[in-house]
């Protein structure tokens, strides 16, 4: 089955439904990278892209990504397929980015230009403490980023224990220094309704190899006494587990008396306990063992 054509003069013109014309291109809204596509016009896909319509695509869908479109959503408002829309960009010389972590593990630019805009938001109190965010759709056309971006600063900024995400629900706002003691939280819904919603446990044995292993570094002096250890954040990330998980893993080693919080002062964070594990931690200050000059507590933060 030969493919149909489509180039401006050529004498093998696309197949095109009644009136001989190509379709007229729906009405795109914002986002901004939507706009270099308005004026597109849009052939059946099995027509094949060639001559001056060819480069006319090829620059509409290289401006549009450039203002921040994705391929996936590059193909769906011009009625192609990724692979056409990724070819096109290949050939126009654009250098694709990716929102995966490199081989070194950090993040894409899309993901990073969306975490930050989250946390942006999320410090100046447009997502306000216990609200709910909005619909990953709405994210993504009020942060004008693709929702793959979204998805993956959502991940990096829960981890950071600033978001709570309860499946099935939607995704919280957390204070990551006072996380409900107890599997549930209270939240103000989209609609503006108070509901607590049940947490789920973490899982066991992520919990017990994260305690297991701190328990090791204290053991072996990788987390020295009177020290600070890494921030809850820092577990999460090196575990690849949620800020909730490293809570419950961390909380027994609480209970032993080897890790104290600084709540508050210079050095504010997770220590090792300056004293023996057999002594009371009665009203010790961490003036001398932390620099942080207010009394320990027991709880998490």
């Amino acid at each position: 089955m030969n493919t149909t054509q489509a180039s401006e003069g050529s004498k093998h013109a696309a197949v095109l439904p009644p009136g001989g014309s190509a379709q007229q291109p729906p009405v795109i809204a914002d986002p901004q990278w939507r706009r270099p596509l308005k004026e597109l016009p849009i052939y059946p896909k099995t027509t094949e892209l060639r001559g001056t319509t060819r480069k006319q695509y090829r620059a509409a869908v290289a401006e549009a990504y450039h203002h921040g479109g994705s391929i996936r959503e590059i193909a769906r408002a011009i009625r192609r397929t990724a692979g056409t829309v990724k070819t096109l960009l290949e050939e126009g010389g654009v250098d694709l980015r990716s929102h995966r972590p490199d081989k070194q593990g950090h993040p894409g630019p899309r993901t990073t230009a969306a975490e930050i805009a989250l946390r942006s938001r999320i410090n100046d109190g447009t997502y306000a403490l216990s609200t709910v965010l909005p619909s990953l759709r709405a994210l993504a056309h009020h942060l004008d980023m693709p929702t793959d971006a979204i998805t993956a600063a959502i991940t990096r900024v829960e981890t950071a224990g600033l978001l709570l995400t309860v499946y099935g629900r939607g995704t919280v706002v957390m204070d990551p220094h006072n996380w409900p003691t107890e599997l549930a939280v209270r939240v103000q819904t989209r609609q503006g309704k108070q509901e607590t919603w049940p947490i789920p446990h973490p899982d066991p044995a992520d919990t017990t190899r994260i305690t297991s292993v701190i328990m090791e570094r204290i053991t072996d002096g990788t987390y020295a006494t009177g020290h600070p250890v890494p921030s809850h954040a820092a577990l999460a990330h090196e575990f690849t587990v949620s800020y909730l998980t490293v809570l419950h893993a961390i909380q027994p080693l609480h209970d032993r008396k080897l890790l104290i919080t600084c709540p508050a002062g210079t050095h504010e964070g997770l220590f090792i306990h300056p004293q023996p594990p057999d002594r009371a931690l009665q009203a010790v200050t961490c003036d001398v063992r932390s620099s942080c000059g207010v009394p320990l507590r027991e709880t998490p933060p």
